[in-house]
């Protein structure tokens, strides 16, 4: 008997972590996600969008990206490249 409670609660603790962590959520095509599909000598990143069912595609504008359009159901952003940080002193 508490073998079964102690499975049954490990199945919903995995349940919840999977959930919350959100790969479950873009697998079966709930949410929308992004990929980069092309990078530039200098860093920059042109990335795709596919839309979800519940929030439809996700919007790169707060990161600095610029909408280069759509392309079906698809769309593409430019993205400035990554900050990226040296030690002190270099």
């Amino acid at each position: 008997m508490i073998l079964r409670v102690v499975i049954g609660g490990l199945l919903v603790l995995a349940i919840m972590i999977a959930i919350q962590n959100g790969w479950v959520l873009r697998l079966t095509g709930l949410t929308g996600s992004c990929s980069v599909s092309a990078t530039t000598p200098s860093g920059a990143e042109q990335e795709k969008c596919i839309p979800g069912s519940l929030h439809g595609r996700p919007d790169l504008s707060g990161r600095g990206c610029i909408s280069d359009g759509m392309q079906g159901s698809v769309e593409f952003w430019s993205c400035p490249a990554p900050l990226r940080t040296a030690p002190a002193g270099v």
